[in-house]
């Protein structure tokens, strides 16, 4: 599943939805940007309880905005992403530094890491700064989210590290269901 960038979503339930089925049924995921900010909000409200848990974007006077305005907005920019190793990042770009174009203007709230952190969200990739930039469920197959919209250079790169992944993780889990009959639940 791809959550894409482009937030505010037309229907950020349905992305909500989306979100959890795939966190539940262990289905490959793969969030870009606005995706980075959706799967904390999912995580934050059906995995922490914290039912309130909004985006500033979209709820901006809500009581417990787990999604904020970037302290600078990336928009444009390309940074400079230290990635931790032994992590699902760390095995698709199968380095510890990666250069990333971003399009948000919106991240993590902070005070949340922790929280989020306690509840088995492994955050895996990090700005100079030590901000999060993605986030990652290590007891899933398959399941990352960027805040940036991960792209090759121009002429050095044909493909896209975690858009590959993501894709042969999908044609994997297919294989799987097929030949356990559970083809026809997805």
């Amino acid at each position: 599943m791809l959550i894409s960038p482009g937030s505010p979503y037309v229907s950020t339930a349905g992305s909500i939805a989306g979100i959890q089925w795939a966190r539940e049924n262990d289905v490959p995921l793969l969030g870009t940007c606005g995706g980075f900010q959706h799967v904390v909000i999912e995580f934050a409200r059906n995995v922490l309880g914290i039912r309130d848990a909004e985006h500033a974007e979209i709820s901006p006077d809500a009581s417990e905005l787990v999604v904020v305005p970037l302290a600078c907005s990336l928009v444009g920019q390309q940074q400079q992403i230290e990635i931790r190793p032994d992590t699902i990042a760390a095995r698709v770009y199968s380095t510890t530094e990666s250069t990333e174009s971003f399009f948000c203007s919106y991240g993590l709230n902070p005070s949340y890491r922790g929280a989020l952190e306690g509840g088995g969200v492994r955050f895996s990739g990090f700005d100079h700064d030590g901000e999060s930039r993605n986030l990652e469920l290590p007891d899933l197959g398959f399941f990352l989210a960027t805040l940036y919209v991960p792209k090759p250079p121009r002429a050095a790169m044909p493909r896209i590290p975690s858009w590959s992944v993501l894709s042969r993780r999908v044609k994997l889990d297919r294989t799987a269901h097929k030949s356990t009959g559970r083809e026809e639940e997805r």
